[in-house]
């Protein structure tokens, strides 16, 4: 008999030992897991998730620990409410009852260790959040300081850039003028070669297509062009011969000269009326038609002049490709003769502003969009500051009528680089200001 109470109290022994060697541990784990986790989230996590993760693994553990408790008091608990004593004989008595809840204590410190174990579990995955959370942040300072050594590496070479630029506009010289003086020099002369090599140029060459174009439009060209010729000879020798009477006041008085000038508009003027009819048939009798005189008359033809006082298909050719709406033809060749009179003096300076915009529109300074173009346009707007209205609007004419500017054309097209800040009065042709337009079509 006392050899089976031995082995029975071994078994019941055992299985508690067995169930407690596997519980101690455990509880050990997550208590040191608790400490070390709520440690890390004091830095991490905000306060409220902490609060709320920390109640739900005490009440888990507490659980756990109470149905722990209960399983490891049960046979005592017994003893006591049956007035057992603790002597070998009192379990030897209680043999079969002990049987039945030595079974019942185990099945509940297995469901114990089971709880614990989930508790573990849910502690782990926490922690293994906590680190994501700490891998992300790391990442997410390490990608501020790549973005803050990019902006002072960009900073560094964009500013000694716009150092190295008025360096190069102060070593510009064009004929006696230097730097900025210089840039409006190439200006003023951009203006006068159009408005006389180039329109000397295009005077002949429209002359030379009226002689081979269509003969009726010829014919009404020369003989208003001869009409013309003789009322300025008609003007002219009244000037000559007119001597302004002086009034009381000792002023000349000019009403004779007004009234002969109106008569001449009006069509009343009686001398001049039988010159033009003279003329007329002179040029029907002897020019009409003849090929040398009408060369001979078409050198007489100065177009400009012409637009005030001919009408004629020729003259409304004039007046609109040359003035009102000027080909792009015309003013690319204007402004490329120029550039290559002065390019050993110019060219590295719109090559250098060229790498600049550049450098900007290639540098990615934010993955938003927005921000990104928000970033570009104010260094733009740094390196805009630096140049004065002069250099813009002959970087302007170098961007849209040079060859060689096609590429910066490219890299300034939808950046509103000019912005408002060309002086339209100062556009040598009149529709400069719709070429500005084709470079912010989005605009």
């Amino acid at each position: 008999m006392f050899i089976q109470f031995i082995e029975q109290k071994r078994k019941i022994e055992g299985s508690v030992a067995v169930q407690c060697s596997e519980i101690i541990p455990i509880t050990m784990k997550l208590v040191i897991g608790i400490i070390g986790k709520s440690r890390r989230r004091g830095k991490i996590l905000e306060p409220n998730n902490d609060n709320k993760n920390k109640k739900k693994e005490f009440w888990i553990i507490l659980v756990g620990a109470i149905i722990a408790g209960v399983a490891i008091s049960v046979p005592f608990l017994i003893m006591f409410f049956t007035k057992h004593s603790f002597k070998l004989s009192s379990f030897n008595e209680l043999g079969v009852v002990g049987d039945f809840f030595g079974g019942t204590t185990v099945g509940l410190l297995s469901l114990s260790s089971i709880i614990f174990v989930t508790a573990a579990i849910i502690m782990q995955k926490e922690e293994l959040e906590l680190q994501r959370i700490e891998v992300r942040k790391t990442r997410e300072e390490y990608e501020i300081t790549n973005r803050t050594m990019k902006r002072q590496q960009f900073e560094t070479t964009f500013f000694n850039m716009i150092n190295l630029h008025h360096n190069i506009l102060n070593e510009i010289k064009v004929e006696s003028s230097i730097g900025r003086d210089a840039i409006k020099h190439m200006y003023i002369n951009l203006e006068y070669s159009y408005f006389n090599h180039v329109y000397k140029k295009y005077n002949e060459d429209l002359k030379k297509e009226a002689l081979t174009g269509d003969k009726m439009l010829l014919d009404d060209l020369v003989e208003k062009v001869f009409i013309d010729s003789n009322l300025s000879e008609y003007k002219d020798e009244f000037k000559r011969y007119f001597s302004p009477p002086i009034d009381e006041n000792g002023y000349h008085d000019l009403s004779e000269s007004d009234k002969f000038f109106h008569s001449l508009e009006n069509g009343t003027n009686e001398g001049w009326n039988r010159k033009k009819e003279e003329a007329l048939k002179f040029f029907e009798e002897h020019i009409k038609g003849n090929t040398i005189m009408y060369k001979s008359e078409l050198e007489k033809l100065d177009f400009k002049r012409a637009v005030k006082n001919i009408s004629n298909e020729y003259v409304n050719i004039f007046k609109e490709n040359f003035i009102n709406n000027p080909l792009k033809e015309l003013k690319t060749y204007t402004y490329e003769g120029i550039y290559k009179e002065n390019e050993n003096s110019i060219g590295h300076y719109y090559r250098n502003l060229y790498r600049l915009i550049k450098l900007i529109q290639s540098e990615t300074f934010d993955t938003n969009k927005e921000v990104n173009e928000y970033e570009k346009r104010k260094y733009r707007g740094i390196l805009r500051a630096q140049l004065s209205s002069f250099e813009l609007l002959m970087i302007f004419y170098n961007v849209v009528y040079s060859e060689k500017g096609g590429k910066f054309k490219e890299i300034l097209i939808n950046t509103n680089f000019f912005d408002d800040h060309l002086i339209t009065e100062d556009f040598i042709w009149k529709n400069d200001i719709e070429e500005l337009a084709k470079l912010d079509p989005a605009n």
